[in-house]
């Protein structure tokens, strides 16, 4: 009966095979996420520095502002501009 106990501790349940597979895919969003932030914190800091000195970038009412603003890229000099 040992045996079976040591053989059945040894290899991974469907179950948790399931959730290692989810935590690894979990990881790998937040890492996506991380970055689109980062990304877009970088674009702001450039579009509109003093952006994040007044308020959060991520609030709900700055999300919804930047939202409704759509922002083009000038293929000559490279710049963003209001395309509004």
């Amino acid at each position: 009966m040992r045996e079976k106990e040591t053989i059945s501790a040894q290899t991974p349940s469907y179950l948790t095979t399931e959730l290692k597979d989810l935590a690894r895919r979990r990881e790998g969003l937040t890492d996506q996420v991380t970055s689109l932030k980062d990304n877009m914190k970088r674009i702001l800091s450039v579009t509109f520095p003093e952006l994040e000195h007044i308020t959060g970038v991520f609030t709900k009412s700055t999300l919804r502002l930047l939202a409704k603003v759509s922002f083009c890229l000038c293929p000559t000099g490279g710049q963003l501009y209001c395309c509004c």
